[in-house]
């Protein structure tokens, strides 16, 4: 911690001996928070019980003495708060519990930083217990008639600042998201494509029918997903050709599953890009009977528009992400100056 100069007495007291400040072994959530303004980093760990209570709160930090008498004021005060009660928390909350007149305007963002780091906190908490609730199916069994022959899964596409194969790229993006329950329905090359996600957290599920269209592994992996998670409450349908890392578009679709339900308000939780319906999409369980009566080479559009009053629609500014059906397809994912 960096010394400074006391300002009120509540922040010189916390100050000089914060409260709960040091590591929270096994800590059900934690995040970091940097002020570009001054260079104050803070990072705050949660304890969370079963009930949604949160039984400890520390913090650590390398920061001037307001930030750290804030922290020190925050995790006392939020221990025995509910996730909900935190999360409600404002910055004038933030500001009132350090005496107010012991914080210049000037370094207001110095008492909220760890207030908004404990936000952060919540956030992750909230998402790994909506992710508990949910399985993903990425379908990535076609037999790409459309490609130039090759098993279009294998080639490569940009990841950050390398490249991997599509299918890996795919997979990826739902566990970036935050799902722990991932299924990868697998057919033409399968051995190929299984290698291609060595070290990924992901189950399989081998589609030997998969020539006869793609309601073949949309059921394949809708009963492998039911028969690994029984408890799961949603399923996200995912096309393995279409890679979506780092565009958030999993990640806005799961902000919609409320908890304990499953799905929101609606069984249904779909993208619209422009107005055009797309993917990935979110189902309520009790939607695993429609998904397994898909017959042909359909996924499962047929069932999200059979009664549109059940679809939750999300709708992106952004154009839709390309699925890579043809060896163009793919130029333009590599090449993006390319794409018409």
């Amino acid at each position: 911690m960096r010394d400074t100069l006391p300002y009120g007495s509540v922040v010189t007291e916390h100050f000089r001996r914060p409260r709960n400040y040091g590591p929270l072994p096994n800590a059900t959530a934690s995040a970091d928070g940097v002020n570009p303004l001054c260079g104050d980093r803070v990072r705050v760990a949660i304890l969370v019980d079963a009930e949604g209570q949160i039984a400890d709160a520390r913090f650590s930090a390398n920061a001037c003495a307001i930030c750290v008498a804030a922290a020190s004021l925050l995790t006392e005060r939020v221990r025995g708060m509910s996730c909900d009660g935190a999360a409600q928390l404002t910055d004038d909350d933030a500001l009132a519990m350090t005496g107010r007149l012991g914080v210049p305007p000037a370094r207001r963002r110095c008492a909220t930083l760890p207030l908004e780091t404990l936000r952060r906190a919540v956030a992750l908490v909230y998402r790994s217990a909506r992710t508990d609730t949910v399985a993903a199916v990425l379908l990535a069994a076609g037999s790409a008639r459309r490609f130039d022959g090759s098993q279009k899964l294998l080639a490569h596409v940009p990841a950050g600042d390398a490249t991997e194969p599509l299918v890996r790229r795919s997979a990826s993006a739902l566990l970036d998201a935050g799902l722990k329950r991932v299924v990868v329905v697998i057919g033409r090359e399968a051995d190929r494509v299984r290698e291609c996600l060595a070290g990924l957290d992901v189950q399989f599920a081998l589609n030997a029918e998969y020539a006869s269209g793609m309601s073949s592994s949309l059921r394949t992996g809708v009963s492998e997903a039911v028969r690994l998670w029984p408890e799961l409450e949603t399923l996200l349908i995912a096309l393995g050709d279409q890679p979506l890392g780092g565009m958030g578009i999993v990640e806005e679709l799961l902000s919609f599953v409320t908890l304990p339900d499953g799905v929101s308000a609606r069984p249904i939780v779909a993208p619209r890009f422009g107005g055009e319906l797309g993917n990935p999409v979110l189902f309520a369980r009790a939607l695993v009977p429609e998904l397994l009566e898909v017959a042909g080479d359909h996924g499962a559009r047929g069932v999200i528009e059979r009664d549109p009053s059940r679809v939750e629609y999300v709708r992106f500014s952004r154009a839709m992400p390309l699925d890579v059906d043809t060896v163009s397809d793919l130029d333009a994912l590599n090449n993006p100056a390319r794409r018409p």
